[in-house]
C-alpha cells in the first residue's frame, strides 16, 4: 500500500503517520486480506476518546462507518454526544490515555479476485516488498494512485475530554495499492515485507471457496457492510487490471 498525501509519512515499519502536535494517527495494513489497523498516539496530559461511528472508509466517495452511529441529543447551541450510550456499548468508543498509544483492528478487506487478472500484465522486477531481503524479481505489476485497482480513503473522529462535537479532531487519508506480487509454489514468507511485518504490505492467498460460518445477531450488520466493500473492491481487481503496460 501506498499514498500521495503530503502530511502522511512512512515509517521504518513500513506504518503510514499523520504527525500533529496533540496526537498522531498511524494506519498499518499487515496480514491477511489487509487488515486494517488504526493506531492513535495520545501526546497530551488528558485522555482522547476515538468515535468509531464517525470514522470509516470511503469508496467511490461513498462512506461506510465502522459502527452504526449513536443517538445524538441537541443542546441550546450545539450538539452533544451521548457519551453515556457510549458507556453501554465500548466497542462504539476508545479510550486513549494520557501519553499512551492504542491500536485497534478494524476490519478486514476480503474476497479480493486477483487471480483473474491476465498474466500479461505481470512484468519480472525486483520488488519494493523485498527491497529489505534477497532483492529477488517477481511477477510484479506496478500501480500509479489513478489506475489502482484498491484505491480507499479514511477518515477518523477523535475528541479531547469534551463532550461537544465541534471539539473534535478529524482525520482524513488516501491509500492505494502500488504494487501486485504474484507468487507460484511459495508463501509469502519469502518476501522481507512479511519476515519483518511491514505495515505497508498486505498478502492473499487463492483458497478454494469456503461456506461462510453462521451469523450472529451482533455481527451480522458489520459483516453486511464488510461484504458491501469488498464487493466494490472484488470488481475493481478485476476491472483495475485492464491497463496498458507502461
Amino acid at each position: 500500500m501506498n499514498t500521495r498525501d503530503p502530511y502522511t509519512i512512512k515509517n521504518e515499519y513500513g506504518e503510514f503517520v499523520v504527525e500533529g502536535d496533540s496526537l498522531d494517527v498511524i494506519y498499518n495494513f499487515y496480514g491477511h486480506n489487509a487488515p486494517i489497523t488504526v493506531g492513535v498516539v495520545n501526546k497530551m496530559s488528558k485522555p482522547l476518546y476515538v468515535d468509531w461511528t464517525k470514522s470509516g472508509i470511503l469508496i467511490d466517495d461513498v462512506p461506510t462507518s465502522y459502527i452504526e452511529p449513536p443517538r445524538v441529543s441537541k443542546g441550546d447551541d450545539s450538539q452533544l454526544t451521548d457519551f453515556t450510550y457510549f458507556l453501554n456499548n465500548p466497542d462504539n468508543l476508545s479510550y486513549v490515555k494520557p501519553y499512551s498509544r492504542l491500536n485497534k483492528q478494524i476490519l478486514e478487506l476480503t474476497n479480493f479476485n486477483f487471480q483473474k487478472i491476465n498474466d500479461s500484465l505481470y512484468n519480472n522486477w525486483n520488488t519494493e516488498a523485498d527491497s529489505w531481503g534477497e532483492n529477488k524479481k517477481y511477477k510484479t505489476i506496478r500501480y500509479v494512485e489513478a489506475d489502482s485497482p484498491i484505491y480507499l480513503r479514511t477518515f477518523l473522529t477523535v475528541y479531547e475530554d469534551s463532550r461537544r462535537i465541534e471539539d473534535a479532531f478529524y482525520y482524513e487519508n488516501a491509500f492505494y495499492m502500488s504494487e501486485l506480487i504474484k507468487i507460484k509454489g511459495s508463501s509469502p514468507e519469502s518476501l522481507a515485507a512479511f519476515r519483518y511485518g511491514r505495515g505497508d504490505f498486505f498478502y492473499v492467498k487463492d483458497e478454494k471457496e469456503k461456506k461462510p460460518p453462521k451469523e450472529t445477531k451482533k455481527s451480522s450488520n458489520l459483516l453486511q457492510k464488510v461484504t458491501s466493500v469488498t464487493g466494490q473492491i472484488t470488481s475493481w481487481a478485476v476491472e483495475g487490471s485492464k491497463v496498458s503496460k507502461e
